[in-house]
């Protein structure tokens, strides 16, 4: 990735293009980059393309995100750059798999078995025990973000779903969603 990057952009003038948050709480710059020129290259599309990244959006930054989850699909499915490797694959929701890969971002695909609000928290559960089995925390302020807000949210049970985000352990292993771009609904085939 490090040296596809440099061969695009290394000794090359590019344009920032802001489309939220312009700096992180570390100072770092929040940006889309472009090499302009007749055919302008989008750094962070083409490296998602080529199978280099993986899309991580924040709260606060979320513009184009929908541009970039399709290259990242694109890339997966043609198993382009990391996607050929075991360590980047999408996990399933299996609490017992998950938990070897505690503490590291990961994409997990399954089926939402309940959805539960306490304290206008909402909670994605993906299996019958929601004290061992995957979830999904969404807390009351970030559940606003969703259309329809925590209503929306509720309909989420029963559909095949992509979440993306630090896998952490919160009663068996856990995903925090703070923004939604951060869940994607799957088609599932028939």
């Amino acid at each position: 990735a490090t040296a596809a990057l440099r061969a695009l952009a290394a000794g090359k003038t590019v344009q920032l293009r802001y489309g939220g948050l312009r700096r992180d709480k570390r100072g770092r710059a929040l940006a889309q980059v472009f090499i302009p020129g007749a055919q302008p290259v989008w750094l962070q599309r083409e490296m998602l393309a080529r199978g280099l990244a993986r899309v991580h959006t924040w709260p606060d930054n979320r513009a184009e995100a929908q541009t970039l989850l399709n290259a990242e699909a694109t890339a997966r499915s043609a198993r382009r750059g990391l996607w050929a490797s075991p360590a980047y694959a999408v996990r399933t929701s299996d609490p017992n798999h998950l938990m070897r890969h505690h503490r590291s971002f990961q994409l997990v695909e399954g089926r939402v078995a309940e959805v539960a609000e306490r304290r206008g928290r909402i909670y994605l559960n993906f299996g019958e025990n929601y004290r061992t089995d995957f979830t999904i925390t969404v807390d009351p302020a970030a559940a606003r973000l969703w259309s329809g807000g925590p209503a929306g949210l509720q309909q989420l049970q029963g559909k095949t779903i992509r979440v993306r985000g630090w896998l952490s352990e919160f009663n068996g292993p856990a995903i925090r969603a703070n923004h939604p771009e951060q869940i994607e609904i799957l088609r599932v085939r028939s």
